[in-house]
């Protein structure tokens, strides 16, 4: 039996969808490569991407695009992409500066995404501001922050010293030389050009520093306990000592006024005053010239009449 061309034309049509299929495949996946890849709006707004209204303060701005510069990096998108929806974020006082540009509207874009990065830095970071900075990384120490802080402060202004930082080993040299002087010493000794390696030594010098910093507390703190508890054992009380001395010396001086005072008898001799009106040797005022008696000093009576003689309240000797 021969073909019957008109039964193969009459089957063709049933053998052209799957080769459709296949075309309009291809002319997907050919559109995909050749064309600008695409970013959805709520995608980038969802990744972190905000609207920027301007300030006058340069660090805000600043903080801005390098977050929108991480946006675009998580979402792989070339510059086209960037420059496109970048301008859309831009609100108020930003957007009327970047009308004002030049080209900044033309149709269809001759400004790139890198045209903008360098506009809106002259216009919101500007020089005088990075100058400042790079001083600020110059003179940047450790002083009293910790490792991390220090850390932290030096990766952020190390963006300004362009020129002074040229690779990984003076990035080390010059985190050491702002580092405080016993941790400086022990990691420069070391000779490290890994900056990652270089903050993890300091990390740990830190750390060591701290502990015995902490032993040596309780070291002392267990010294004056202890002192304090042998001293209250064996500490002289110089208060108990300063009373008795106060109170024999009371004593004494009382003793002595009584010997001074009144003649002793059975200890030997006595030296009894002269008195200076009578002539005679007696203690106390001159019973003899005033005419009192001589046992009791009373002026009613004679001692011839006392009714209570006291021989030994006035001494009178011849």
């Amino acid at each position: 039996m021969g073909s019957n061309p008109r039964a193969m034309s009459h089957n063709t049509p049933f053998m052209t969808p799957p080769f459709q299929q296949m075309a309009e495949f291809f002319r997907h996946l050919a559109g995909t490569m050749s064309e600008p890849s695409e970013m959805n709006f709520e995608k980038m707004r969802k990744m972190g991407g905000v609207e920027f209204e301007g300030t006058t303060d340069p660090t805000v701005a600043e903080q801005w695009l390098e977050r929108m510069e991480r946006v675009f990096e998580q979402l792989e998108s070339t510059n086209a992409v960037k420059f496109k929806y970048v301008i859309s974020l831009l609100q108020k006082d930003t957007y009327d500066w970047w009308v004002s540009v030049p080209n900044a509207k033309a149709k269809p874009p001759v400004l790139t995404w890198d045209d903008f990065v360098k506009s809106f830095r002259a216009k919101y970071v500007p020089p005088v501001y990075c100058d400042a900075k790079k001083k600020e990384f110059l003179n940047l120490r450790q002083g009293s922050m910790f490792i991390a802080e220090y850390q932290q402060n030096f990766l952020r202004l190390s963006r300004y010293a362009k020129g002074i930082i040229d690779g990984e080993r003076d990035k080390c040299r010059r985190f050491e030389e702002g580092l405080n002087g016993y941790i400086r010493k022990s990691v420069a000794i070391l000779q490290l050009e890994d900056f990652s390696k270089l903050i993890s030594a300091a990390l740990t010098w830190e750390r060591i520093d701290k502990e015995e910093a902490s032993r040596r507390k309780n070291r002392l703190r267990k010294g004056n306990s202890n002192y304090g508890g042998s001293s209250r054992k064996g500490k002289f009380d110089y208060s108990k000592t300063e009373s008795t001395h106060k109170s024999l010396h009371h004593k004494q001086n009382k003793s002595n006024f009584s010997t001074a005072s009144t003649p002793s008898y059975g200890q030997g001799k006595t030296h009894t005053p002269t008195c200076a009106q009578c002539g005679k040797n007696h203690y106390g005022a001159c019973r003899r010239a005033s005419g009192a008696c001589f046992n009791c000093g009373s002026m009613d009576h004679k001692v011839k009449d006392c009714p209570n003689p006291n021989p030994l309240s006035y001494t009178h000797t011849e």
